[in-house]
């Protein structure tokens, strides 16, 4: 178990003790070197078990194919994590790696964030847009990202319910696929990435959110 998350990739189940993979926006950078999502105590909450899978790639071109999701309780009520979560610009300052965030109305909006697994390095610009948005409950967001000699694609639904003692819990789930050049590097280094990224993030949003003021 880390971060809250319990994965299994490939054909067979692996251990909770295992990484999994998170990549649900492409967020502006909060001090890290590498983009999207080091590791950071495990957040309360019980965890869901998320699903990875891999698919064979064309010659030439490597290709991941992975599903993944995750539970995070946040102690702060849920309309003021509705907000921060609908802000890609608030958003974007947990992102460690994404350097620019350009917002073109309330449901699209474009990063550039420079991702860097193993011995590979790329700067992506990735395109997202809001869809299925049910305030303050949940949003769907669809990405794509593309960088010289690699791309990524990823469907992400995030869900909020009233938590514990006026807290939220926040579900999320995500079908994301790399590839070229960066999926090259092998499943095991990209989910030890995510791994990082997931514990950056989400620890970055908790500790804006449980520490902000209520209003007056």
């Amino acid at each position: 178990m880390k971060n809250g998350v319990c994965c299994r990739t490939g054909t067979a189940a692996r251990q909770c003790g295992e990484s999994c993979v998170y990549l649900m926006h492409a967020q502006p950078g909060n001090g890290g070197s590498d983009a999207a999502f080091g590791r950071a105590p495990a957040m309360t909450g019980p965890p869901a078990a998320p699903a990875a899978t891999r698919t064979g790639a064309t010659p030439g071109v490597s290709s991941d194919l992975m599903q993944f999701e995750g539970t995070v309780e946040i102690a702060a009520p849920r309309e003021r994590v509705w907000a921060f979560v609908m802000d890609p610009q608030q958003v974007g300052q947990c992102g460690p790696g994404v350097e620019t965030i350009d917002v073109a109305d309330d449901t699209h909006f474009k990063a550039t964030a420079k991702v860097g697994i193993g011995f590979i390095s790329a700067r992506f610009v990735v395109n997202m847009e809001f869809t299925d948005v049910t305030a303050p409950d949940g949003a769907t967001i669809k990405a794509h990202g593309q960088a010289p000699g690699s791309a990524v694609d990823a469907n992400a639904r995030m869900r909020l319910s009233d938590g514990d003692a006026g807290g939220t819990r926040m579900d999320w789930s995500a079908d994301v696929t790399i590839s070229g050049t960066l999926a090259s590097v092998g499943a095991r280094m990209i989910e030890g990435t995510a791994d990082k990224m997931i514990g950056q993030t989400f620890d970055c949003m908790k500790s804006k959110l449980e520490g902000a003021e209520s209003p007056a």
